[in-house]
């Protein structure tokens, strides 16, 4: 739930001490036949807490194994294994092409290997995750209709969509909160 709560300071978050590489596994339930050509992912711990940056304290995925479980089956299948950078800077997802999968009603991204953290060595952390069909996201649990105070994927979709049609500037850093600049936009 906290990858995928479209809060950056919130994480999914495992201990290599209690699961094994491998076998570590985030699963993002979605509706019922959803397309999915892209993970978008924020790597690692997204939070500063007392001056200290949780992301280079704490382990992030390295190499990931992405799978699907088409709707009315059992297993997962048609693994892509993606390597993630290292994004210590933090300003934006990670867009990974996964090609493109149709009916998918979950997604199980399983962690293979990791940078680990300077603190935390065994903790590894995922703040955020989005699985995208190229005309959008996919519908991952309920939708929401978009209002001031919204935050999540479905805004920064519409403030990405408002800058490719030149309602922000091109390297805008763009937030998933629907705020008044957003509104006027």
């Amino acid at each position: 739930e906290m990858a995928v709560d479209g809060n950056e300071q919130t994480c999914w978050q495992f201990s290599t001490k209690k699961v094994k590489l491998g076998e570590a596994a985030l699963i993002v339930a979605l509706q019922p036949g959803s397309t999915v050509d892209e993970l978008w992912i924020k790597n690692g711990f997204w939070y500063i807490n007392k001056g200290l940056d949780q992301y280079t304290r704490n382990g992030r995925p390295k190499e990931i194994a992405v799978g699907f479980l088409y709707d009315g089956e059992s297993e997962y299948r048609d693994e892509v294994k993606l390597t993630l950078r290292d994004d210590k800077e933090r300003k934006d997802w990670q867009k990974l092409n996964l090609g493109r999968h149709e009916n998918v009603s979950a997604v199980r991204i399983r962690v293979i290997s990791i940078y680990k953290g300077t603190k935390f060595k065994t903790d590894v952390a995922i703040s955020e995750v989005m699985l995208v069909e190229r005309e959008g996201p996919a519908q991952a649990f309920v939708y929401e209709t978009l209002q001031r105070g919204s935050k999540n994927y479905e805004v920064l979709a519409l403030k990405e969509r408002l800058r490719d049609l030149g309602y922000f500037k091109k390297n805008a850093d763009l937030s998933n909160s629907y705020n008044d600049t957003c509104v006027e936009r």
